[in-house]
């Protein structure tokens, strides 16, 4: 299945506890599970994200905040866990709102281009094909799901123009007051 990329709650006491960690009470920990790990404590995986995600790196950092404070404990994580608050939300799906802009931006012009005769690159055209395609194929398997439940997704596609709007249903419900939104990887 490879790495992945998830966004999870977790209750702020426990969030404190995990910031006053040290390897002794981690060992502690793995004498009772051998598997046990820091990212066990997320109580709720709230979204995928997937395996390809690209805005980890740069401007994301600074709504990060590091979860495990202890360096030896530290290397017992394998991946990504830090918290982020809601503005680092935003700045997801407004990467996201942004890619799928410059995507369409950028298959329009060539359309354009192409149907005034301005252009002729065949590679371009077969990757808007691809797209419809992609998305045909998206809509033949529902990439919603109906639910009355409040806290369950309402999205089921890691497609940039549907994560989206579930990142913005969970940004408007999440508890911000009781919870810390996690972001992990493994």
């Amino acid at each position: 299945m490879g790495y992945r990329i998830y966004l999870g709650k977790m209750q702020k006491t426990t969030t404190n506890s995990l910031n006053k960690m040290n390897i002794n009470i981690l060992l502690d920990k793995k004498k009772k599970d051998e598997w046990y790990s820091p990212m066990d404590e997320v109580e709720k995986d709230i979204y995928e994200f997937g395996k390809y995600v690209e805005w980890t790196d740069g401007d994301f950092k600074k709504y990060c905040k590091k979860i495990i404070l202890d360096s030896k404990v530290e290397e017992y994580i394998e991946g990504d866990f830090y918290t982020i608050n809601k503005d680092g939300l935003a700045f997801i799906i407004e990467y996201y709102r942004k890619a799928v802009f410059n995507s369409y931006e950028d298959m329009y012009l060539t359309m354009e281009n192409t149907i005034k005769g301005k252009i002729n690159t065949k590679q371009k055209t077969n990757e808007i094909f691809d797209h419809i395609r992609s998305m045909t194929l998206e809509w033949a398997n529902q990439p919603y799901t109906l639910t009355e439940d409040k806290n369950e997704s309402i999205v089921s596609s890691w497609k940039y123009e549907y994560a989206v709007f579930e990142l913005a249903r969970i940004y408007q419900i999440f508890e911000y007051d009781k919870y810390d939104m996690v972001v992990y990887g493994y």
